[in-house]
């Protein structure tokens, strides 16, 4: 997942942590979300990361 980009605003990465954190939320063993569990993790961490930097 390479949609992270720098100039990106911290108020629209919070939009992206808060979408992605609802899809999570919906239901974990759906079929639909379970292949992409891990990559919407590792692309949640990018993006907060990136707000503390």
């Amino acid at each position: 997942m390479e949609l992270l980009n720098e100039n990106i605003s911290n108020q629209n990465k919070q939009l992206i942590i808060d979408f992605i954190w609802n899809i999570l939320q919906i239901n974990p063993d759906d079929s639909l979300i379970t292949p992409y569990n891990d990559q919407l993790l590792t692309y949640l961490t990018r993006v907060s990361s990136s707000m503390i930097e």
